[in-house]
């Protein structure tokens, strides 16, 4: 059940918080079926990471992936 948002404030955030994690799911969704065990990984994190940390994190599972190819 979603908790009522009674002031302006309250509103504004609660809209930048739905935004940034539109732009996660859309993110995450778009990468590569290889990195899927990462996009799940982004997807079940309480509370959802922000866009920076989650562009971290696949940057992360790209280099492992690359150096682990060598």
């Amino acid at each position: 059940m979603m908790k009522k948002v009674t002031t302006r404030c309250e509103i504004m955030v609660w809209a930048k918080d739905a935004r940034e994690k539109e732009q996660i799911t859309a993110f995450v969704m778009g990468l590569d079926k290889d990195l899927s065990y990462v996009t799940r990984h982004i997807m079940l994190m309480n509370p959802s990471p922000s866009l920076d940390r989650a562009y971290g994190l696949v940057a992360r599972a790209e280099l492992d992936k690359k150096k682990s190819r060598r």
